[in-house]
């Protein structure tokens, strides 16, 4: 059994790991690409649970892919997780979990039947649950794969224990971490004259700065109480950070935003809302209540809700290789 590596000088293998070392690859490309080759050869039948350990600078994708399929850069076809599901050049799934980093750890569970394939992921011990979901014929045999974007290592291990508990736990926040949707934007008390009922599906996540959601054994607990990353989604994700001074008030950093058109709606909600940040003020969280004021008497009202899991990819990325 071995790692089958890209033709690169900057990626080889060292028994069960593969090493991407620091250079100017980036100049070429952004990643790098190995497959593992089984003693027995690949997946063709039966549950398989095999577990990436990773300790990397930059980050990675890692999952299953096969011979047809594998290839150098953007030219691999794979099933991928790294935060978001990819086919190894495109997004299939977006925000299914949290980006690799560090010394992360990936586990993945293949249930091969004669109708169908199912491929679970596992982050930091954390179950995410279904990721890809494809009915016959999908491909085979399988082989375990990474696609690294940087210096770094990425070791393989196998074990005959296969996990029993395979969906995701809800996670529970309290105070302002979370998720919520607007429910009123107001001035002066009354609703602003172009807020309707279609805002409501805008939404805003909060975090601490530093925080995961999928905590690993080799992570610091760097997380600060006073400092979150706010991340609003209209029609653009929209994201800034909240930071409490020496001052004991809150400052809102300059807002970023992806650079999507919109229209309509999305568009008045965007600009009352680049508007409002710029005059933000403070907030208060009581229950599932969050408000934020800001002057001129301005007032959004958010309630929490809990958003609904991603679910598994299914169609077949190897279909047309």
């Amino acid at each position: 059994m071995a790692w089958i590596c890209e033709q690169h000088e900057q990626i080889r293998a060292e028994g069960n790991k593969v090493i991407v070392s620091d250079g100017e690859y980036f100049n070429q490309c952004v990643k790098l690409n190995a497959m593992f080759k089984p003693e027995n050869g690949g997946f063709e039948e039966g549950k398989h649970f095999f577990e990436f350990h990773c300790d990397l600078k930059k980050g990675a994708f890692v999952g299953v892919t096969t011979e047809q399929c594998f290839g150098p850069c953007y030219g691999i076809k794979a099933l991928l997780y790294g935060g978001n599901l990819s086919d190894g050049s495109c997004l299939l799934v977006s925000s299914f979990g949290e980006p690799l980093k560090g010394k992360d750890k990936v586990g993945i569970l293949l249930d091969l039947t004669e109708q169908e394939l199912k491929m679970y992921v596992f982050h930091n011990d954390h179950p995410l649950g279904l990721a890809f979901h494809i009915a016959k014929p999908y491909p085979k045999p399988l082989f375990p794969v990474a696609s690294i974007s940087g210096p770094g290592t990425v070791a393989i291990t196998f074990s005959s224990d296969v996990p029993t508990v395979l969906e995701r736990n809800t996670i529970t926040y309290s105070g302002i971490e979370g998720d919520w949707r607007i429910e009123r934007c107001e001035k002066a008390g009354s609703l602003i004259p172009k807020f309707t009922s279609g805002w409501k599906k805008y939404t805003l996540n909060v975090i601490q700065a530093g925080s995961r959601k999928f905590f690993g054994a080799n992570d610091e607990a760097i997380s600060s109480k006073d400092c979150y990353r706010l991340s609003f989604c209209i029609g653009n994700r929209i994201w800034t950070t909240l930071t409490k001074m020496e001052d004991e008030k809150w400052y809102l950093s300059p807002a970023c935003s992806t650079l999507m058109g919109v229209f309509g709606e999305a568009s008045d909600a965007e600009y009352f809302l680049r508007e409002f940040l710029s005059k933000f003020i403070d907030f208060s969280v009581k229950n599932d209540t969050l408000i934020f004021n800001a002057s001129d008497d301005l007032k959004i009202i958010f309630k929490r809700f809990v958003p609904s899991a991603p679910g598994p990819y299914t169609g077949n990325p190897c279909e047309n290789s």
